[in-house]
């Protein structure tokens, strides 16, 4: 569905053995339209290989992904959800980053 918003991902920070994953605040106005944020982190580009998969609040902007492998790049994508069966979601929006 194209009525949700998009949801723009910032590059994640990397630190040790784990990464901090960013998004710009969703508008008040977008808030209404969506339930939160859905997070996952991949050890490949397809996302085939998903080692997290977490739902953030609404006004959340960031989720820190603790225990990953160290020198490893991962891949992060975010959209927003307004129904956690995974049936009324926006645009998945990706980017990647190496672990320290």
């Amino acid at each position: 569905p194209t009525d949700l918003p998009v949801v723009k991902i910032s590059k994640p920070k990397a630190g040790k053995r784990k990464l901090t994953v960013k998004w710009k605040k969703v508008s008040k106005k977008n808030q209404k339209k969506i339930q939160g944020i859905e997070i996952q982190v991949a050890t490949d580009p397809g996302f085939t290989n998903i080692v997290y998969h977490a739902y953030a609040g609404k006004k959340k902007t960031s989720r820190a992904v603790k225990g990953l492998q160290s020198k490893a790049r991962y891949y992060v994508r975010v959209r927003a959800y307004n129904d956690a069966g995974g049936r009324h979601v926006s645009t998945w929006r990706s980017k990647s980053a190496k672990v320290k």
